[in-house]
């Protein structure tokens, strides 16, 4: 157990330390980013590191935090996607102590049309078709 919670935890580390992010939204609660030079691309679907910066702490499990970085898959199929782990950090940009790691598969969910997940959806897929042509 202890091995791969180290595991886990040497994997966040060089995911937030090598990753370029790109700022996709933002507004008074959030700014989300992306990092599009680690997008990994398959025939049907794109997975992507998302970042979320918060201004002010939130809580999970006790701890606070400021920010987390989840890997997220798309399905350029059909529009759903999932989540295939998050880290929370204590500081901001995915700086500070790892306060919660989460590293299960989501099931697949719906997303919805016209909201930032789907606007990413789309965006990712649009690259993906074009990186397999």
């Amino acid at each position: 157990m202890r091995r791969f919670v180290l595991a886990a935890v040497l994997t966040t580390v060089s995911f937030s330390a090598s990753a370029e992010w790109v700022e996709f939204f933002s507004d008074n609660e959030s700014k989300t980013y992306l990092d599009p030079r680690q997008a990994m691309f398959d025939k049907t679907s794109v997975t992507i590191l998302s970042l979320i910066d918060y201004p002010q702490p939130r809580r999970i499990s006790g701890n606070l935090y400021l920010s987390f970085i989840s890997k997220i898959e798309f399905d350029c199929v059909n529009e759903r996607a999932r989540f295939i782990g998050a880290y929370s950090y204590s500081g901001n940009m995915s700086t500070g102590k790892v306060v919660s790691v989460d590293n299960s598969s989501k099931d697949w969910e719906r997303v919805v049309p016209n909201s930032h997940l789907s606007n990413a959806r789309t965006m990712l897929c649009l690259a993906a078709k074009k990186e397999q042509q």
